[in-house]
């Protein structure tokens, strides 16, 4: 017996985020009260949300949680915790956790948690508490939802739909389950019954395939025992062609090696051309010396390491050239900026004596304007009386600022209160609209569901009369479906008699031909190969015919076929032989130009590698660029560093000048112009020392820069010598690129030659293959002709000795006529099968049309409540109509007070802003006025200002120091450029004897190589005779004999092995034919038999107990559901009977009407009343108190009944639209009904109102001492007091 103990609840609707409430449920009474709106029903939903997992109606979308928006948060979190006993007495504790989070203005709810906990021992989660939770309180989800935790809402669903109302039955009767479970078994059984008639079908198929195939394997056997007997020959013949084959191959590669060695002897003679040809080029244009090699080479390098001193010697000249250079051009611009200060001295003297002027000037153009009489030459007394003047004008300024804010305060006010009166009304108005517009929405949503309601008499008879069209095709079909009335089937049944008959005829003539004996035997195996010889003969012919076609351009018969093939083949062999030795001879050609150009590339190769190393050298040092490029580069790079370096050094004392000078003359040092205050002096200093102070970084910056140039420009000195080998071995490399360039045309002409003729060999050998190929085929093609012939001759003996005994028919010949009938039946059963399934079709089309029939009923019932229904929407729509002409007779009157009070606010309006523009413009003239006069004190005071910064700055004596600069540098520049020349003429003198060196290195480089090559030329000589006492010991005739034999010999065994081949290929075709019949048609057609037979009885046996437990569970289903609906209306009866204290109805009842007379029945529910013994629909005819009322006792009975082991019960406010006397009979009863359950253990009845006279009629503290009351904290969160006698806070 289970029971609910108590529940904490935070952050559910009106709750709290931040504190817990908790309640706790008495035995035998919980009561709960508040005002409407406090929170009450929230319980109920908590509770139903506990034990089932389902929100209430309106709880979607964030409206269970407590709004974000409330608390000032984006996210809340809630949780329920309810604590209870189950069934089994084990106090359990049920938690579910939500989460709502505001995004955009749109709130997002989600589950966090679920838990399922016992108080003394840890479980686990538990996977899906809606489903579980039910099972430990003892009672079904349908009876939770429905019965005991009924929503306000949702209370009166009694009285809801007939299909939303079946629904609910059904849940709570857990009908629908039976119902699935019963039509699947039905669904089964005929499923089954149609494969057992398919099985009895194909059973008699297997049979006969199982006969067949035994004889097929009879066949397989004996050709196979034919076949081994052909391969051992064919082994004996690979086994001579491969001995032959290894014969020639031998012969062959000894023949390869004689033209290997007459190709190597062609490459040398090659080289010793090339080598010769070389010499000979050498000796035209040096003169012979008489020191040896190792001589030679030792000059060659004293001769290099000369050179690098001299570019050593060179190099120290280039440097201090460099330096002079730089010296003179630092000293040159040294001058300019000597000769510009001069000017700029000069320009400061007459700015001193411009301002003063300007300054007398402007005093004079003031007192000209505002009569005033300020001394032009005193500068600082005339600033002094223009700034007192304005100062004076600002006071009075604010005097009438101050007297036009307070006109306009008191106008503001006055029409801020105008204002005020024209929102009030206008609210009102709004309002008013605004409920026009919901009754006009309300009132087109009822005619919406009024439309939507169209029902008439006629759809009621059209859909009658379709219920009675489908009835009668119904019986129309359940005739047609008749086996015994079928012509087609009875012809199809009568035709596969006749074919049995059939069989059995062949299979008494085969008896009779067995007798027979060895003679027929023969005459069928003689048949048998004839025609196999036959298929095999022609298969081959038709198989190569088209190759034949394309290579000789004909189709010869097949008595010529290998004819013809055998003379193409010899013409291809004599092509092939001559176009042999067109492409040797080319061969040979192509290798003695492929030796030239080896040694012409070699020679390229090893000037190429020794340009890459000088190349590689340079590139080190001034990668792919120009070395005298970018050695004037480097050295321009250089002058500019050292100029920069020097012009910085002058800009580092010019700012240092110039910083002395502000701080002792007050003004700028350029323009002359003077600083207003220390303030903007103090800036310019900063900006001047914070420029200098940035020169230290850059010029460390551009010395380093000139030190990495610098050093650079030593690295491509130092690869100066090698630059200039560089370019004598490209010159070189260009003249033996060209011999390479005419070698390789050559080359191009000669391996064209080749390919030609390899292509015309390759051509010809492709058709001697071919041709190969096809003459064994047209020999086993002839072969297997006259082996035919010899077989006809045979034939014709046996069927001679055969004609006594009256019949030449054979066996095989009545097993083919038996395998055709056989195949003919297979086909007529086929066809019964197909009758038997259009048969089934239109049995379930009968199905399909009762479904139907049984649809068109539900929907007749359905119109038949929705005219019911339509009623009730026309009286709504009649009351609401009239609410909306009154609130539009309001609309109009406030329009009326609208009108006059909205001219007030203009008028006010205007004068407000009048007064507004009176004061701007007052304002702005004052304020113009003072700009003007603050402009022209400012303007007098630069002037005073300027006047004496420059005259601070201006010094005399500076000029004499700047001229004698100037001569000293002058004198300076002459001496610079005379030193440059001298070191001019000295570098000329070092180029041209570096000119002389590269001339005797170049003669000492060709004399080495000239004796290198002498050296090549005589190991060529010696190699070329000793290939040539090799090639004269083979006898080459004799090879080319040997090897023709061979081929021969090869020939004829190829031509054996063919036709040994073509015989063994037609036995394993044979056997593969029968094999894939066995494999495709009669694959484990023994086993499939008697599987098939096994499961078919099985299966038969299996169908009669089933639909014995089907009948039982139906009957038994319809029992239990008549005895709940009996103990259902009795408890009913007997509720109304004590509560209800009207004299209209006698007592209400539920009605489950059947929808079929079949023992699967379902049923639709309604609420009944009886007056004076009449039975009538309550849904449509009751008022809204008996509604009520009767719902409250429904859901009583269902709990009495179902809830056997669950006491639990809510009642969500039950006194809604009751009058006072029916108010006091249900609290009398539920009273009555408490007492009654009082002292059964796990009873607990909750009772959730606003109404205290029904609290009164429940009775005292015999029934509860304390009870619950919810109310809202300072009216935003809802909170749980406990009241009565003995109340203490709950935790």
């Amino acid at each position: 017996m289970s029971s609910i103990e108590g529940m904490a609840i935070i952050g559910i609707r009106s709750f709290s985020p931040e504190e817990v409430n908790y309640i706790k449920f008495y035995s035998p009474l919980t009561l709960i009260v508040g005002e409407n709106g406090c929170g009450k029903t929230t319980i109920i939903e908590a509770l139903k949300y506990a034990c089932t997992g389902e929100l209430p109606p309106n709880g979607r979308n964030g409206a269970f949680v407590n709004d974000p928006r409330l608390s000032g948060k984006t996210e809340v979190k809630a949780q329920i915790k309810l604590k209870f006993v189950n069934v089994q007495g084990q106090v359990m504790v049920c938690t579910r956790s939500l989460g709502v989070t505001l995004r955009k203005n749109a709130l997002s709810q989600r589950a966090i948690d679920s838990s399922l906990l016992r108080t003394y021992s840890i479980s686990s989660r538990c996977a899906d508490m809606d489903a579980e939770l039910p099972l430990h309180l003892g009672v079904p989800k349908a009876i939770l939802e429905n019965v005991v935790f009924c929503h306000q809402e949702e209370s009166n669903w009694p009285f809801a739909e007939p299909s939303a109302l079946k629904k609910k039955f059904d849940d709570i009767f857990s009908a629908k389950q039976y119902q699935v479970i019963s039509e699947s078994i039905k669904n089964l059984i005929k499923q089954r019954n149609i494969i057992i008639s398919n099985n009895n079908i194909r059973l008699e198929g297997l049979k006969s395939d199982t006969e067949k195939a035994k004889r097929i394997r009879t066949n397989v056997i004996q050709v196979s025992q034919q076949a081994a007997a052909k391969s051992e020959t064919l082994q004996s013949l690979e086994e001579n062609i491969e001995r032959v084959q290894q014969e020639y191959t031998k012969l062959n590669d000894t023949f390869k090696d004689i033209n290997l060695t007459g190709d190597q002897i062609q490459q040398i003679v090659n080289k010793r051309d090339f080598y010769q040809s070389t010499l000979n080029s050498l000796q035209d244009h040096i003169t012979p010396r008489p020191e040896s090699t190792e001589e030679l080479k030792c000059m060659l390098q004293a001769y290099q390491a000369s050179d690098n001193s001299s570019q050593r010697e060179k190099s120290v000249l280039v440097n201090e050239k460099s330096q002079l250079e730089r010296k003179l051009k630092k000293a040159r611009d040294d001058l300019v900026q000597k000769h510009s200060i001069m000017g700029r001295l000069e320009a400061a003297r007459e700015e001193h004596e411009r301002q003063i002027n300007a300054r007398a000037e402007l005093i004079q153009s003031i007192n000209d304007q505002y009569n005033y009489k300020l001394p032009t030459q005193e500068g600082e007394r005339s600033a002094a009386v223009l700034r007192k003047g304005i100062k004076t004008k600002t006071l009075r300024a604010e005097q009438l600022k101050q007297e036009a804010v307070s006109r306009q305060n008191a106008l503001s006010d006055e029409l801020q209160v105008l204002k005020s009166r024209l929102m009030s009304i206008q609210e009102n108005k709004k309002h008013l609209v605004s409920r026009i517009e919901q009754e006009k929405a309300q009132i087109s949503g009822l005619e919406r569901k009024v439309e939507t309601y169209q029902v008439s008499h006629n759809e009621i008879d059209d859909l009658q009369h379709k219920i009675e069209e489908h009835k009668r095709k119904l019986d129309q079909i359940n005739v047609n479906s008749d086996r015994s009335n079928n012509p087609e089937l009875i012809k199809k049944e009568q035709e596969l008699k006749e074919l049995d008959e059939k069989v059995c005829a062949l299979n008494e003539e085969l008896s009779t031909l067995s007798k027979a004996g060895d003679i027929r035997a023969k005459l069928s195996l003689k048949r048998t190969d004839k025609e196999s010889k036959e298929s095999a003969m022609y298969r081959l012919y038709h198989g190569c015919i088209d190759d034949v076609e394309k290579l000789i351009g004909e189709k010869p018969e097949v008595e010529r076929i290998e004819r013809v093939i055998y003379e193409y083949k010899t013409d291809k062999q004599n092509q092939l032989r001559e176009l042999i030795e067109q492409r040797n001879k080319a061969q040979r050609e192509l290798s003695g130009i492929d030796g030239k150009l080896n040694m012409v590339r070699q020679n390229l190769a090893s000037r190429q590698r020794e340009a890459s190393r000088y190349e590689a050298m340079c590139q080190q040092v001034c990668r792919d660029k120009n070395l005298p490029d970018e050695m004037r580069a480097t050295e321009t790079k250089i002058e500019e560093l050292t100029d920069r370096l020097s012009n910085l050094s002058a800009v580092d004392s010019i700012y240092g000048k110039y910083m002395k000078g502000t701080a002792e003359a007050k003004c700028c040092p350029l323009c002359c112009r003077g600083f207003n205050d220390n303030t903007e002096l103090t800036e310019f200093a900063d900006k001047l020392d914070e420029k200098k102070k940035r020169f230290p970084a850059l010029k460390a910056q551009i010395e380093a820069s000139l030190v990495s140039t610098k050093r650079r420009l030593s690295k491509l000195k130092s690869v100066q010598g090698e630059w200039i080998k560089l370019e004598q071995l490209r010159k070189d490399i260009s003249g033996i690129e060209e011999t390479v360039n005419q070698l390789e045309t050559e080359r191009k002409v000669a391996a064209e030659k080749v390919e030609v003729t390899s292509t015309e060999q390759r051509d010809v050998d492709r058709c001697k293959i071919k041709a190969d190929n096809l003459f064994t085929i047209t020999g086993n093609i002839s072969r297997i002709r006259r082996e035919m012939t010899v077989v006809a001759d045979e034939i014709s003996m046996v069927e001679s000795e055969l004609q006594f005994s009256g019949s030449t028919r054979t066996i095989p010949d009545c097993q083919k006529d038996l395998e055709k009938i056989s195949d003919q039946s297979k086909i007529v059963r086929r066809d019964i099968k197909r009758i038997y399934a259009d048969i089934e079709n239109t049995r379930r089309q009968a199905s399909s049309i009762d479904t139907t029939i049984r649809q068109h009923e539900k929907q007749l019932s359905t119109l038949e409540h929705k005219l019911d229904f339509k009623v009730g929407l026309n009286l709504q729509l009649e009351e609401l109509n009239e609410q909306l002409v009154e609130h539009t007779d309001e609309c109009k009157t406030i329009e009326m007070d609208v009108a006059p009070l909205n001219q007030k606010v203009t008028d006010a309006t205007r004068a407000y802003e009048l007064e507004l523009q009176s004061w701007k413009a007052t304002e702005e003239t004052n304020n113009k006025e003072e700009r003007e006069m603050t402009r022209h004190a400012e303007r007098i005071e630069e002037c005073n200002n300027n006047i004496t910064r420059i005259k601070a700055s201006f010094v005399s004596s500076k000029l004499d120091e700047v001229e004698q600069n100037i001569q000293h540098l002058e004198s300076f520049t002459k001496t610079a450029a005379e030193q440059i020349t001298k070191l001019d003429g000295r570098l000329s003198v070092i180029e041209k004897d570096e000119a002389d060196r590269r001339g005797t290195e170049r003669d000492l480089q060709d004399q080495i190589r000239y004796r290198q090559t002498e050296i090549e030329l005589k190991q060529c000589d010696e190699d070329l005779a000793a290939l040539e006492e090799k090639q004269g010991e083979m006898d080459i005739r004799r090879l080319k004999q040997d090897i023709e034999r061979i081929q021969s010999e090869e020939s004829v065994l190829i031509d054996k092995r063919g036709s040994v081949k073509g015989e063994l290929v037609q036995m394993k075709d044979q056997i593969q034919r029968y094999e894939n019949e066995l494999r495709t048609h009669y694959s484990n057609v023994d086993s499939d038999y008697a599987k098939l037979f096994v499961e078919t009885k099985t299966l038969e046996l299996a169908i009669s107990d089933v639909k014995k437990f089907n009948a039982t569970l139906s009957e038994s289903v319809m029992r239990y559901h008549a005895l709940k609906m009996d103990d259902l209306n009795k408890i009913i009866k007997d509720l109304w009977f004590k509560t209800y204290k009207g004299g209209d109805i006698d007592y209400i009842a539920i009605r489950a009407d059947t929808e079929s007379l079949a023992k699967n029945r379902s049923f639709n529910y309604r609420v009944v009343m009886y007056q004076n013994e009449n039975e009538l629909d309550m849904r449509g005819r009751c008022s809204a108190g008996q509604k009520v009322l009767a719902s409250i006792i429904i859901r009583l009975a269902l709990a009495e009944t179902f809830c056997v082991k669950c006491g639990f019960f809510t009642l969500d406010e039950p006194t809604t639209n009751l009058d006072i006397q029916n108010v006091k009979s249900l609290a009398e009863n539920l009273r009555m009904i408490i007492e009654s359950k009082r002292d059964q253990p796990n009873f607990q009845f909750v009772i959730i109102t606003h109404d205290e006279n029904f609290v009164s009629y429940l009775g005292g503290s015999d029934l509860f001492e304390k009870y619950f009351k919810i109310s809202k904290q300072n009216g935003t969160n809802s909170i749980i007091h406990v009241e009565g006698e003995g109340a203490a806070p709950l935790e």
